[in-house]
């Protein structure tokens, strides 16, 4: 077996383990990686490379496991010599995901509280149904025969089969002991619910810790060079980033466009930020981003090592929230960060 890859598969799931927090450093995922670096190189040996994987709707539903994606070319770009195009980065992002599919790794699971009476084998029935139907989707700790003062405090979901009073709404469902097709339809709808609004308050939790009027603009005419050299001036001028800053940014644009539709998200290669900070240009007009491709909002991310692991979980629901077009062009339109940050705010309440 070749040492060179051998070498270049620990080194890329050390690394992704490091600045994404997943585990993905396991046998099983090693020979799976070696065995579609074998194959990559071949491909890049006749130029034979993968052709069209998805990569738009792979980058809008898993931004931050394409950006891991993005990382693993940029290493390969070193270790290989070779440039990879964007079909190949979105073929890396589609084994990543399936890696961290196995694993769980990324698998944000609901801690969940079950309250059934304990006669007639209910309790135990439903708690196996639970458990099995939704293994992915809910970790169940503790069950509950009947109701108690502030039995909610600390879970996610509370799953009852009789009425509660002290439980708040936006917590509970009510299920029949009894499963059927619509309990399962009606629990995965509400764990839905509740992940997006977790992923809200994410948001809404760190927003103004994040964004800042200082880090604010309305551009009209400009092109997207001049653009990220403003917004990487002002990081510098605040002492918010390295002099290096804004050279990782252009080199993180080169590896692959950061252009979601009608904004993009530009940041380095590397979380380096003296603080974790959000640049924020509107641009009513548009900045042609990608030769033909026009943004209107443009974020520019400064990241702090300590702070990566809470970013990263508000980094995907911000992408899905101005993946709506028509809030897009809203939010696109304000004049004053006072605007812009109540119009966001209130998107994800």
């Amino acid at each position: 077996m070749d040492q060179k890859n051998i070498r270049f598969t620990s080194q890329i799931l050390d690394l992704l383990e490091k600045r994404f927090h997943v585990d993905l450093n396991r046998e099983e995922v090693k020979e799976l990686f070696l065995r579609h670096l074998h194959n990559l190189n071949i491909r890049a040996q006749t130029g034979g490379f993968i052709k069209k994987p998805m990569k738009e709707s792979i980058r809008q539903i898993s931004p931050t496991i394409y950006e891991m994606a993005i990382v693993m070319a940029v290493e390969y770009k070193k270790n290989f010599q070779v440039l990879l195009p964007e079909d190949e980065i979105a073929f890396f992002a589609i084994h990543i995901s399936s890696w961290i599919d196995q694993s769980n790794a990324l698998n944000q699971k609901l801690k969940t509280l079950l309250v059934c009476p304990a006669y007639l084998n209910f309790q135990s029935d439903l708690l196996q149904t639970l458990s099995t139907r939704f293994a992915d989707e809910l970790y169940i700790p503790h069950v509950a025969s009947s109701e108690q003062s502030g039995m909610d405090d600390g879970y996610d979901l509370v799953v009852s089969t009789i009425p509660l009073s002290t439980v708040s709404s936006q917590k509970v469902i009510s299920l029949s002991p009894i499963w059927t097709p619509y309990t399962q339809q009606a629990l995965s709808k509400k764990i839905l619910k509740i992940k997006e609004r977790k992923k809200g308050e994410m948001i809404r939790n760190h927003f103004f810790e994040y964004f800042q009027e200082p880090f604010f603009s309305v551009v009209r005419k400009t092109s997207k060079e001049a653009l990220l050299h403003q917004m990487c001036a002002r990081f510098n001028e605040k002492e918010i980033v390295a002099s290096d800053f804004e050279k990782s940014v252009l080199e993180r644009e080169k590896a692959c466009s950061t252009a979601f539709g009608g904004f993009a998200i530009p940041h380095p290669l590397v979380s380096s930020a003296r603080e974790t900070k959000v640049s924020v240009a509107l641009c009513p007009e548009g900045v042609l981003w990608n030769n033909e491709q026009k943004v209107y909002a443009v974020f520019l991310l400064a990241i702090n090592e300590v702070d990566k692991r809470v970013f990263l979980n508000v980094y995907e629901p911000l992408v899905s929230l101005l993946s709506d077009e028509e809030f897009m062009t809203r939010l696109s339109a304000q004049t004053d960060f006072h605007a812009f940050s109540s119009l966001l705010i209130h998107k994800i309440k």
